[in-house]
């Protein structure tokens, strides 16, 4: 990437939601009745069903990244799975409570998905994160065993509604009290990770942390 696109990308700063991940900028921050360091954006603050512990992404769902994202994701171009994870490593380096993951999970593609693209891109993401940092990956765990529309153009109580269900775990006691470092591209409403998150917990897990390229804003 040239330096001209590179200084194109909004990458996510502090200060950020302490659940989603998302950056405050223009929006509020509403107290929760925790601590006072201890803040949710309005989204996260009127939600109580968010079974993830913290997401973090690297940059917004706009411009130069949206269009990179999509050549990986949609274009058949898996060669830039090195160059995308590199930033997610980055990500880990720069927060401790992610160092510490038990495993590293993918989130899943539906096998006819996967047949389509003739790629797993997160499957792709996780390998190198796993091959850069030790944490292992663990791909057979969590399953998407229904095959479900498109998110991208639904809204967010339709994404909520089209996800459920979709995923399962295989061989939970495998999982139980480990920290699971969930892997995926991007991050709109949240639905999909949480819907992963929600039967990770299932199988007793310990901590789930969400890492993506990028997030909506």
């Amino acid at each position: 990437m040239c330096p001209i696109c590179f200084s194109r990308i909004k990458f996510i700063i502090p200060p950020v939601c302490e659940k989603c991940g998302r950056p405050a900028y223009s929006r509020p921050y509403v107290g929760t009745g925790r601590p006072s360091n201890s803040l949710l954006c309005p989204e996260c603050n009127k939600k109580h069903n968010i079974f993830f512990d913290r997401a973090f992404s690297v940059a917004l769902y706009e411009g130069v990244w949206k269009e990179l994202i999509h050549l990986f994701k949609y274009g058949k171009n898996d060669c830039l799975d090195k160059f995308l994870a590199g930033f997610l490593i980055e990500l880990i380096r720069k927060n401790s409570s992610l160092k510490e993951s038990d495993l590293i999970i993918p989130v899943p593609l539906h096998w006819q998905e996967r047949w389509r693209r003739s790629y797993d891109q997160t499957y792709l993401l996780a390998y190198e994160v796993s091959r850069m940092t030790n944490i292992p990956v663990c791909v057979d765990k969590l399953i998407k065993h229904k095959k479900i529309p498109s998110q991208t153009t639904l809204s967010g109580k339709e994404r909520l509604k089209n996800v459920k269900g979709a995923f399962k775990i295989n061989n939970p006691k495998i999982l139980r009290d480990k920290k699971i470092l969930l892997i995926d591209d991007v991050f709109t409403t949240g639905s999909t990770v949480n819907e992963c998150t929600k039967e990770l917990r299932k199988a007793k897990v310990r901590r789930v942390d969400v890492i993506t390229l990028t997030c909506s804003y």
